[in-house]
C-alpha cells in the first residue's frame, strides 16, 4: 500500500466531531463547509417563510377565533424576521454570523411556534406539536447547524414548550407526558444525524485536503520532469550531424537521465554491426546483443539496473542504455526515459541511414563512372509515358514531359535497347526491350534503381531465372537471359507477353462464366504440375501472377512471377525478419504458420485464384491491416461456391472445401486430379452470364511480373 492509500485509509476511520489539530486546517474547514452550505441555508430560510406564510393563509379556518393574533405572529414578526435573516446570507460579514444566525432562527422560529401553540384551539396546538417536532428535524439538518450548536438550539425550544405547558396547565399529563416523549424522541434523532453529519463532513473535508496535497505534490514532481525532459529535447535539437561528435552529446543527455531518476550511473551504447560499442564511459558492464533484442521497451534485473533498447521509427534495435538501479522509477520517470530513448534511436537511425546512403551514393557514382569509361549511354525515362530515351534529347517527343536519368543503361550488355517501362512493383521494374541480335521483343526485369541493392536481392531475381528455366513449359513465361548490370544488379530477360493479368480482366468485366474457370483451371494446373515434376513449388499464386494472352479459341494462361519459388535441392529464397513470402490472401495457411509451402500449399492458392475467378469476390475479403487479413485466413471457412453461382453443383462445394481445408493433410493428393474433376463438373452448368469477352485483347498490363 503507498503512502497516499495508508493516509487515506486513515482519514477513512477518522470519527467524532472534534476540531483538527491544525488551527489553520480549522479555519479552512470552516469556511469550506459555510461556502458549502450556503445554498442549502437559503432553500432552509426560505422554506420557513414559505410555511409560515402557508398556515396563515389556514389560519382563518383552523383557528377563527384567534386569526388576527396568528396573522399578526407569522405575518407580522416570524417572516420580516427570516426574510431580513435570508438577504444578510448574501452580505459579505455572513460567514462571521453564520452559526449564530442560524441558531437564532432556529430558536426564534421555535419560540414562536410555541407562543402560537398559545393561541389556538386543540387542533392549533396538535399542529404545533407537529411544527416543533420539523424545527427540530431542520435544526439537525437542512439548518447546516453543527452538532453542538443544533443541539443547544433544539433543545433549548424543547424546554421552553414543555415549561409554558406547565406554566398554562392547559393539558392533562398523559398527553403532555406523550408530546414530550416525542420532542425527546426527535432531539435523538436529530443529534444522532447531526453528529453523523458533521463527522462525514470533517472526514470529506480531510480526504479532500490529502488529495489536494498529494496533487500538489505530484503537480511539482512533474514540474520537475517536464523541465528535465524540455532540457533532454533541447538536447536532442542539437542532436548531432555525424557520428563523431555523438558521444558528447550522449554524455549530456546521460547525464540529464542520470539526475532525473536519481540513478548513480546511465551508460549508452550504439549498435555497430550488430555489437553494442559505448558513447559514454562508466563501470557498468556491456549488455550482449541477444539481451538487447530481449529486453522489450524496460526490463529491469535483479540488481536494479534497467535496460531499455535504443529502437527508431522503423522498429529496429540501434542501441541499448542502461540505468544503474534508479531510486525515482515511477511512471513519469519511465515516460521521461521512454521519450528519450525514442529521441536517441531516432538520431542513431537517421545516422545509420545517412552511413547506408553515403556508401550508396559512393555505389552509384562509382557505376555512373564505369559506365562513361566504358561509352555506355544512360538511360532518360519520361514519367508520363514510361518511354525510353539515350539522352540526346530533354523532353519526350510525344507528351512533352522532361526527361529524367536512372541508373539503368539505355542499351542492355550493348544487346538489349530499352523501349518502354511496362511496369514495377515492390520488387523491380519491368523493360519492354528490343533484342538487338535476334530481332524480337522482349520484356527485361530489374531491380528498383532507386533502391539500396544487396546481395539477398540480387539472389532472388537469379533463382527466379534458374526455377523457369528448369520448368520449359508453355504455361510458364520463358526466360532467355540472366546478368548483371554496372551498378552490380542483376536482371533477367523474359518472353514478352500481350494481354491482361487474370486481376484486371476480374476488375474490369468481373467474373468469368464456368466454362472460362474450368479452362483458366486446366492451363494453370497443367503449368503448375509441371512445375511440381520439376522440384519448383511457386509459393505466390494470386491473380497478378496470372496473364491471360490471345488465343485463337480464347485465351491462354500463362504463370508469372517465381521470385519467392522453393527448388528442391537448391538455394530456397528465405525471409529476412520473419516477412511472409508470397500475398497473406492468397497464402495457405501453414505458410503464414512459417512453413516453407509445398505442392500442397500451390494447391489451396490455386483454388483461391479459381474461386475468386469463378464467384467474383476474393476467398479472404479485404481487411483493415495485415494481422485482420492472417487472421481471417488460419479462422474463417471458405463460403460455398454454389451460394454465389446458380447452377453449381454440390459437389463442386466439396471439392473446393476440400482443397481449401486449413489441414494440409485432407486436401487432395494430386493437383491435376483435382482440377479435372472439378473442370468436368463446372463445364455442365450452364451460364447465365457472358463471363469475359473473348478473344483477350492486345491491351497490354505487365503489372503482375514485378509483385
Amino acid at each position: 500500500m503507498t503512502a497516499t492509500e495508508e493516509a487515506l485509509a486513515e482519514v477513512s476511520s477518522r470519527t467524532g466531531i472534534g476540531p483538527f489539530a491544525d488551527a489553520g486546517m480549522e479555519r479552512a474547514y470552516r469556511h469550506d463547509y459555510i461556502v458549502r452550505s450556503i445554498n442549502p441555508v437559503r432553500a432552509a430560510l426560505a422554506l420557513a417563510i414559505g410555511l409560515f406564510a402557508l398556515f396563515a393563509a389556514l389560519d382563518p379556518f383552523v383557528s377563527p377565533d384567534s386569526a388576527g393574533r396568528l396573522l399578526l405572529v407569522r405575518l407580522g414578526l416570524v417572516c420580516p424576521v427570516l426574510g431580513a435573516l435570508l438577504a444578510f446570507t448574501w452580505n459579505h460579514r455572513f460567514e462571521a454570523w453564520f452559526t449564530p444566525s442560524q441558531v437564532f432562527a432556529v430558536t426564534f422560529g421555535g419560540a414562536a411556534l410555541v407562543y402560537i401553540g398559545t393561541l389556538g384551539s386543540v387542533d392549533l396546538r396538535v399542529a404545533q406539536v407537529v411544527g416543533l417536532l420539523l424545527a427540530i428535524v431542520w435544526a439537525h439538518s437542512v439548518s447546516r447547524l453543527p452538532f453542538l450548536p443544533a443541539t443547544a438550539a433544539s433543545t433549548a425550544i424543547s424546554v421552553l414548550y414543555v415549561a409554558v405547558e406547565l406554566w398554562l396547565g392547559r393539558l392533562e399529563p398523559i398527553v403532555l407526558l406523550n408530546n414530550v416523549f416525542f420532542i425527546a424522541s426527535a432531539n435523538l434523532i436529530g443529534m444522532i444525524a447531526s453528529y453523523t453529519l458533521e463527522s462525514g463532513y470533517r472526514r470529506d473535508f480531510q480526504q479532500r485536503a490529502l488529495l489536494d496535497e498529494r496533487r500538489r505534490a505530484l503537480q511539482e514532481s512533474l514540474d520537475r520532469l517536464h523541465d528535465a525532459e524540455r532540457r533532454v529535447s533541447e538536447l536532442e535539437v542539437r542532436a548531432p550531424d555525424s557520428i563523431e561528435n555523438l558521444p558528447r552529446w550522449a554524455e549530456q543527455v546521460a547525464s540529464e537521465i542520470r539526475r532525473t531518476v536519481e540513478a548513480t550511473e546511465v551508460r549508452i551504447w550504439r549498435c555497430s554491426e550488430g555489437e553494442p560499442v559505448a558513447l559514454n564511459g562508466g563501470e557498468l558492464s556491456t549488455p550482449v546483443r541477444e539481451e538487447i533484442h530481449s529486453a522489450g521497451e524496460m526490463s529491469k534485473d535483479a540488481a536494479g539496473n534497467v535496460l531499455v533498447p535504443l529502437s527508431g521509427l522503423s522498429g529496429e534495435v540501434f542501441g541499448a542504455m542502461v540505468i544503474a538501479a534508479p531510486a525515482s522509477w515511477s511512471a513519469p520517470e519511465r515516460r521521461l526515459v521512454g521519450g528519450f530513448a525514442r529521441y536517441l534511436g531516432g538520431a542513431l537511425e537517421i545516422l545509420e541511414k545517412r552511413h547506408e546512403l553515403a556508401i550508396e551514393e559512393a555505389r552509384r557514382e562509382g557505376a555512373r563512372r564505369r559506365m562513361q569509361e566504358r561509352g555506355v549511354g544512360a538511360l532518360w525515362l519520361c514519367s508520363t509515358c514510361g518511354r525510353c530515351f539515350d539522352g540526346s534529347v530533354e523532353r519526350c517527343d510525344v507528351d512533352g514531359t522532361r526527361l529524367t536519368q536512372r541508373l539503368l543503361p539505355f542499351r542492355v550488355q550493348d544487346r538489349y535497347q530499352l523501349v518502354r517501362l511496362l511496369g514495377q512493383g515492390g520488387m523491380g521494374q519491368v523493360f519492354l526491350a528490343k533484342d538487338e541480335r535476334l530481332q524480337r521483343d522482349v520484356a527485361i526485369k530489374v531491380l528498383l534503381g532507386d533502391t539500396l541493392l544487396d546481395a539477398d536481392a540480387r539472389a532472388q531475381l537469379a533463382h527466379e531465372a534458374r526455377a523457369v528455366a528448369r520448368i520449359g513449359h508453355p504455361g510458364v513465361v520463358d526466360v532467355f537471359d540472366l546478368g548483371e548490370l554496372e551498378d552490380g544488379s542483376a536482371f533477367i530477360v523474359m518472353e514478352y507477353l500481350t494481354g491482361r493479368a487474370l486481376s484486371e480482366e476480374l476488375a474490369r468485366h468481373g467474373r468469368g462464366s464456368p466454362r472460362q474457370v474450368a479452362e483458366l483451371l486446366r492451363q494453370v494446373g497443367a503449368a503448375l504440375s509441371a512445375a511440381h515434376r520439376t522440384g519448383v513449388v511457386h509459393r505466390d499464386i494470386k491473380p497478378q501472377n496470372v496473364f491471360l494472352t490471345q488465343h485463337a479459341d480464347g485465351f491462354h494462361a500463362r504463370l508469372l512471377d517465381f521470385g519467392v519459388a522453393r527448388v528442391t535441392g537448391g538455394g530456397d529464397i528465405t525471409s529476412k525478419s520473419g516477412a511472409l513470402l508470397g500475398t497473406p490472401a492468397y497464402m495457405a495457411p501453414e505458410q503464414i504458420a512459417g512453413a516453407a509451402g509445398d505442392e500442397k500449399s500451390d494447391l489451396y492458392s490455386l483454388a483461391a485464384v479459381a474461386f475468386e475467378a469463378l464467384v467474383g469476390r476474393r476467398l479472404i475479403k479485404q481487411r483493415p491491416s495485415m494481422a485482420a487479413t492472417l487472421a481471417s485466413v488460419l479462422n474463417d471457412s471458405p463460403p460455398d461456391v454454389s451460394s454465389f453461382v446458380p447452377g453449381v453443383p454440390v459437389e463442386v462445394d466439396r471439392m473446393f472445401c476440400s482443397a481449401l481445408s486449413r489441414d494440409p493433410a485432407h486436401r487432395p493428393g494430386s493437383l491435376l486430379e483435382w482440377v479435372e474433376a472439378v473442370a468436368q463438373r463446372l463445364e455442365t452448368v450452364e451460364p447465365r452470364e457472358s463471363g469475359w469477352p473473348l478473344p483477350i485483347t492486345h491491351e497490354l498490363s505487365y503489372r503482375g511480373a514485378v509483385s
